[in-house]
């Protein structure tokens, strides 16, 4: 089993946050084929896997001062 780090907010979001992104609520473990998806699939595919993540992650993300929605998650891939 091989898994690789992804933030699910960029780290290059920094400044649109007040917090830091560097937390664990925003770090994913993912397969090499989720990870490569969501940095270079087709917007469905990501899409699909974007949606997965942050119906998993929005409730640490917002106990981790992190509030965003998926639309504007989405934005940022």
């Amino acid at each position: 089993p091989y898994m690789e780090p992804h933030h699910l907010i960029p780290i290059s979001a920094y400044a649109d946050f007040d917090w830091s992104l560097d937390v664990e609520a925003n770090i994913c473990c993912l397969c090499s084929n989720c990870h490569n998806c969501l940095h270079y699939g087709g917007s469905e595919d990501r899409n699909l896997i974007l949606e997965k993540l942050y119906h998993n992650r929005k409730l640490r993300l917002k106990k981790a001062g992190i509030g965003i929605s998926l639309a504007n998650l989405k934005k940022y891939y």
